[in-house]
C-alpha cells in the first residue's frame, strides 16, 4: 500500500466519522426538542392557569394528566380555584344585596325621622301605641285617656 492510498482510507474513515457524528447530532437534538416539549407542556398549562387566577379569571383549570408532582400541583391548583369560586360572590349577588342595604336604610332613615332624636315618637303624630291620632281625638288624648286619671 502506498501513501495516497491510505490518505484515501483515511479520509474515508473520516468523512464516516463525520457523517455518523452529524447524524448523531441531529438524532440527538430531535430527541431533545420532543422530550422537552412533553416536559415542558404540562408546566405551560399550569403557567396559563396561574397567570389567569393571577388576573382574577376563575373559569380556567389545569389540565392534569398524570400523578407525579406536576399533576399533584395541577390538582392542588384547581382545589384552590374551586374553593376560590364559592367564596367570591357573583356580581349579581353583590348588587342584590347591595339593593337590600339601601332599602333597608331608607326604612330606618324614615324611622329615624319619625322619633325626636331620643327614641321617642313625635306625639303630634302619633299615639303612645304608634297609631295615628286623628284632630278630633288630640284634645282627649292632651287630657288622658278615657277612665284615666292624670299626674298633676
Amino acid at each position: 500500500m502506498n501513501i495516497t492510498q491510505i490518505k484515501l482510507n483515511i479520509r474515508n474513515i473520516l468523512l464516516k466519522i463525520i457523517y455518523v457524528g452529524a447524524g448523531a447530532l441531529i438524532a440527538l437534538s430531535l430527541i431533545t426538542i420532543i422530550m422537552a416539549t412533553i416536559i415542558i407542556a404540562p408546566v405551560r398549562d399550569l403557567m396559563r392557569v396561574a397567570e389567569a387566577l393571577g388576573s382574577g379569571d376563575l373559569s380556567k383549570k389545569a389540565n392534569v394528566k398524570s400523578a407525579d408532582e406536576l399533576g399533584q400541583l395541577g390538582t392542588t391548583l384547581n382545589n384552590t380555584i374551586d374553593r376560590l369560586q364559592g367564596l367570591v360572590q357573583t356580581e349579581a349577588d353583590r348588587d342584590k344585596m347591595q339593593h337590600q342595604v339601601m332599602d333597608l336604610l331608607s326604612i330606618v332613615s324614615g324611622a329615624a325621622k319619625a322619633t325626636d332624636g331620643q327614641g321617642r315618637s313625635d306625639r303630634r303624630r302619633t299615639g303612645f301605641r304608634g297609631r295615628r291620632i286623628q284632630p278630633h281625638d288630640q284634645r282627649s288624648y292632651r287630657a288622658g285617656l278615657p277612665g284615666e286619671q292624670r299626674c298633676p
